[in-house]
């Protein structure tokens, strides 16, 4: 098991404090498909963000935002979505699955995702041991020059400054397959 807290008492715009796979071989290469699983929780006492969060992240490009990840609903405790984001997408991305997160209690999420440049992409979510739900569309940023030709997966904590609040995080059998 592994816990991400994070104050926000720093005049940043954005806190983080995750694991972010670097090393070459740990690429995520286009047209092949990954299956990244894990357990969180959060635990009682994490404050209720009013900002962006993900707690897990499929990134691609240093000038924009995820193209895909689990991220915590604004303004909820407990609540938190799957979502798919690439070229043409609105600015929140495309829900592809909701998970319900009461404070400490562990939630089994799987994604199983393959990112092609166009619309040939797919990202699946299964929550528990409830039915997957798939999304399939542009995922990515083909048409950002800055966007690289590869993407990784990072977790932990990812999101806006909040002064004066503190969140926490835990994840437990994270796996990558693909």
């Amino acid at each position: 098991m592994i816990e991400f807290a994070i104050k926000s008492d720093r005049p940043t715009p954005k806190d983080r404090t995750e694991l972010a796979f670097t090393e070459r071989g740990s690429r995520f290469q286009y047209g092949r498909q990954y299956l990244v699983s894990f357990d969180i929780s959060i635990p009682s006492g994490t404050d209720v963000t009013n900002e962006f969060f993900y707690v897990a992240q499929f990134w691609q490009s240093p000038a924009k935002p995820p193209i895909a990840g689990l991220r915590i609903q604004r303004g909820q405790a407990g609540k938190g979505t799957v979502i798919a984001r690439g070229d043409g997408a609105t600015p929140g991305g495309t829900s592809v699955a909701q998970v319900d997160l009461p404070a400490d209690v562990w939630v089994s999420v799987a994604l199983r995702i393959v990112v092609v440049p166009g619309d040939g992409s797919c990202l699946a979510a299964t929550i528990g041991r409830g039915t997957e739900t798939e999304w399939c569309g542009s995922i990515g940023y083909a048409a950002d020059e800055a966007a690289l030709p590869w993407y990784r997966f990072k977790f932990g904590i990812y999101k806006g400054s909040e002064p004066g609040k503190q969140f926490r995080v835990r994840f437990r059998n994270v796996r990558i397959v693909g």
